[in-house]
């Protein structure tokens, strides 16, 4: 697992010590996000969106078009919840965009992120004894449009993804990935 200092930069989730202890916040979110929906000033709630909860937004979060929140979603300053999105049992740090057509579930996302266009965090009952986990996404990291990521991934911070990836495993930080395709050619028959 990498270190936290190669994930977030200068802060602490909830004052989890090491790396090893992350996938537990996702058990702590129903204490912190509580029991009702909590919205911070600012808030932009669009036409058809659906904030279920409950679910706990800092200031100046946006939640557009047809986007659904399900349960135990926490989300810092500045979030975008684009549209026709699902997020849920989740943490998405400061100024974190996830773009249209995404799912992310049991999943932590650092600070100043962008998920392109339907990106999908596939959550699932792995490795920890039965519990959901998603993925650890750190800082700054960039994903493009389309990519898949399988449960128990971890990308470190400054890390950006090119389209169509495909992730599942461990990513250290500053590193690009990218998909190399060989493309092959057929005849078309009629």
């Amino acid at each position: 697992m990498l270190k936290l200092d190669e994930l977030f930069e200068g802060w602490a989730l909830f004052g989890v010590k090491n790396a090893e202890e992350l996938w537990g916040v996702i058990n702590l979110l129903p204490e912190k996000v509580g029991k009702e929906n909590s919205f911070g000033d600012g808030i932009e709630l669009q036409q058809a969106s659906w904030v279920r909860g409950p679910a706990r937004f800092g200031k100046n979060c946006q939640v557009r078009h047809a986007a659904f929140v399900g349960a135990n979603f926490y989300a810092e300053d500045e979030v975008v919840v684009g549209h026709a999105c699902e997020v849920s049992n989740s943490y998405v740090g400061k100024g974190t965009h996830i773009a249209h057509m995404n799912f992310v579930g049991h999943s932590i996302i650092g600070r100043n992120c962008n998920l392109g266009a339907g990106v999908k965090i596939a959550n699932s009952k792995v490795h920890l004894k039965g519990q959901k986990q998603g993925a650890i996404i750190g800082d700054n990291v960039f994903i493009g449009i389309g990519v898949l990521i399988h449960p128990g991934t971890v990308i470190g911070k400054n890390c950006w993804v090119y389209p169509g990836a495909v992730l599942r495993g461990e990513y250290g930080p500053n590193q690009i990935i990218k998909v190399k395709q060989n493309q092959e050619l057929s005849a078309f028959y009629k």
